[in-house]
C-alpha cells in the first residue's frame, strides 16, 4: 500500500490513515519501506539525449540505426542484463527503458553517455549549448 507524504521543515505529518491501515493488518512480519518521490525525467533531458546527442553519436561511429546505438549504449554502461531465450536458447539483452527514469536518474545517464562520448572521440554540446 502507498500513502502519500509531504514533509515540510520542522513540521510531523500526519501518519492517521498509515496507523488506521496497520492496525487493520494481520499478525505477522511487515517491511516499511520510505522512499522519496522525484519528479519524472524532464522533456528537456529526454530531447537531449534523443534529438541530439543519440544522432550525433550514430553519425560519428557510421551507424543507420539510432535506436541501435542507444541500446549498445545501456549494454555498454550497464543498464541491461541478459536472458536465454526460451525458444532459440540463445542469449538476449533485456534494457531498461529511460522512459521510467526519474529526473536523478536521467542525470546520472546523461553524464555517463557523455563520459562514454568523450572516451569514443566524439564531441557532444551541453545541454547549455542545446
Amino acid at each position: 500500500m502507498k500513502f502519500p507524504l509531504n514533509k515540510k521543515k520542522n513540521e510531523i505529518p500526519d501518519l492517521a490513515k498509515v496507523s488506521e491501515y496497520i492496525g487493520h493488518l494481520r499478525e505477522g512480519r511487515y517491511a516499511v519501506e520510505i522512499e522519496r518521490v522525484r519528479a519524472k525525467r524532464s522533456l528537456g533531458q529526454n530531447a537531449l539525449y534523443h534529438g541530439v546527442w543519440l544522432p550525433i553519436i550514430t553519425d560519428s561511429l557510421g551507424y543507420i540505426d539510432p535506436e541501435e546505438v542507444c541500446r549498445a549504449i545501456k549494454i555498454k554502461l550497464g543498464y541491461c542484463t541478459t536472458q536465454i531465450d526460451k525458444i532459440t536458447g540463445g542469449k538476449k539483452w533485456i534494457c531498461q527503458s529511460t522512459e521510467k527514469f526519474n529526473s536523478v536518474e536521467m542525470s546520472l545517464f546523461l553524464e555517463k553517455v557523455e563520459v562514454l562520448a568523450r572516451e569514443l572521440d566524439i564531441s557532444l554540446p551541453s545541454k547549455e549549448q542545446v
